[in-house]
């Protein structure tokens, strides 16, 4: 029998009433091997009917989904909103976390397909998984957000034989699946995330240490 994976979600939001619909209708269909114990969306003061609309979602005696509304009294960006999602879970985690754009919409059983993916790099420790993500450009067309120029210190990389740029395939913040061990290891998540070509830096508050991943 194959080892069931425990999930949880969360999901940072912020006058996103509109990408909700999208957004659930996905998340019905994210697994059909694994289980999610909880996916936790963390609001940041919406003006609009974002947390109305969860409320009412909840309250759903067909819904299936486990949600968990957290209401934030301003908006104090995204990292803050995953903290605070983060510590719900009162450092029992499940096996992964999956941080997740409002305005996403995954393919069906995105979570087996991934973790199947998984498997295959068991031995290189991997800690943070990100999938492809694709971005609308109009008239029906998508564009990988995730390939981008290979940088070493801000300068673009070369390739000897031609000269022409390197691009890598890199994590994007609006999809990332988190291994709890890395949760673990950093106890609370970072305060400000920056993006430097293939890599992904964590600082964390003041007092706790810089993570490279």
């Amino acid at each position: 029998m194959e080892n069931i994976v425990k999930l949880g979600i969360i999901v940072p939001t912020w006058n996103s009433e509109k990408d909700l619909k999208p957004l659930l209708e996905s998340f019905q269909q994210l697994t059909c091997k694994h289980q999610i114990e909880k996916i936790v969306f963390v609001d940041s003061g919406s003006k609009d009917r974002t947390v109305d609309l969860l409320c009412e979602i909840q309250k759903i005696p067909q819904n299936i989904l486990p949600i968990k509304v957290l209401q934030l009294d301003r908006d104090k960006g995204y990292a803050h909103a995953l903290n605070q999602g983060i510590y719900t879970f009162n450092n029992y985690f499940p096996n992964y976390l999956l941080f997740s754009n409002p305005d996403v919409i995954y393919p069906r059983f995105f979570l087996d397909k991934i973790l199947e993916e998984v498997k295959g790099y068991e031995t290189l420790n991997i800690g943070i998984i990100g999938p492809r993500v694709l971005a609308p450009i109009g008239n029906g067309k998508w564009q990988e957000e995730n390939l981008r120029p290979r940088n070493l210190w801000g300068i673009p990389q070369y390739r000897p034989k031609d000269q022409k740029v390197y691009f890598v395939h890199s994590t994007h913040g609006a999809s990332l699946l988190v291994k709890k061990e890395v949760l673990e290891k950093m106890g609370s998540l970072m305060k400000t995330i920056f993006y430097i070509g293939m890599n992904m830096i964590f600082v964390q508050e003041q007092e706790k240490p810089v993570f490279l991943l």
